[in-house]
């Protein structure tokens, strides 16, 4: 199969995530579950196995990285088997490690690499501004909530920095387990698509974020005095966000490479 990376018009952003939540509704239970899953998977990664005396602060993260590929194309699968109302199961998760795994762990490895080298270099060029427990290193208190000079620097820097390749991991999952493309192939292809369809991704966050969540704050904000309904509202709105997010990113990737056909 040919793929190319479309260009999109801005308003596509708005109907992936449209059809992200038509997706997800068609059947809420195993995909919610699935996302859940992967989280806590990918949550005990960093808490547990970083705790481990011997070689856990490198164990934890190298894990998180290396599984994150072969997690998401499990997910992406069960949004597929979703979509054609086949074989809906957790059971379809194993198949992010069963197809293409060599792959998805090469991608896994070379995010992990960038990651570390974009750590070094943010602090090389921030130096003395990198925060210490909430205190840099130079010796000026600061709050832990507050946006110092310092820390809206670092923030920024840190975007710069992982911005490409966040965009070069964004279709790489679906890229190598749906079609199986090498994983570098894959990585480039996926940036070429992000950078082809920047304004629908900004149109698709803003969308996303303000439903998401600016939405559950002002509902609890206007209707704080209405009791635990708008707060059961709110909570259902927020616990919805993740698995909507896969579902309007598997609805993303077929429109940008295949042109909304399906996988």
């Amino acid at each position: 199969m040919s793929l190319q990376a479309n260009r999109l018009k801005p308003e596509r952003g708005w109907h992936w995530l449209m059809g992200g939540v038509r997706l997800w509704r068609s059947n809420p239970v195993p995909l919610s579950l699935a996302v859940l899953l992967v989280i806590v998977v990918m949550f005990l990664e960093i808490s547990v196995l970083t705790q481990l005396p011997v070689l856990g602060g490198l164990l934890g993260p190298v894990a998180f990285c290396l599984t994150m590929p072969p997690l998401y194309a499990g997910v992406f699968r069960l949004c597929r088997a979703i979509e054609k109302n086949r074989g809906v199961s957790l059971r379809v998760l194993q198949e992010g490690f069963r197809h293409q795994l060599r792959q998805q762990l090469i991608a896994g490895a070379i995010n992990l690499a960038v990651s570390v080298l974009a750590a070094g270099v943010m602090v090389w060029l921030l130096g003395d501004a990198m925060p210490v427990d909430g205190t840099a290193v130079t010796g000026a208190s600061t709050a832990p909530d507050a946006m110092t000079p310092e820390t809206l620097r670092m923030v920024l820097l840190g975007t710069v920095i992982w911005l490409p390749m966040m965009m070069a991991m964004a279709f790489t999952p679906q890229l190598i387990g749906f079609w199986g493309v090498p994983a570098i192939k894959a990585m480039v292809f996926s940036f070429i698509a992000c950078w082809r369809n920047l304004l629908p991704f900004l149109v698709f966050w803003l969308c996303f974020g303000g439903l998401f969540m600016a939405l559950p704050f002002m509902l609890s904000a206007l209707f704080s005095q209405s009791g635990s309904v708008v707060g059961f509202v709110a909570g259902v709105v927020v616990a919805s966000a993740m698995p909507i997010y896969f579902a309007a990113n598997y609805v993303a990737t077929k429109e940008v490479f295949l042109g909304g056909s399906a996988a």
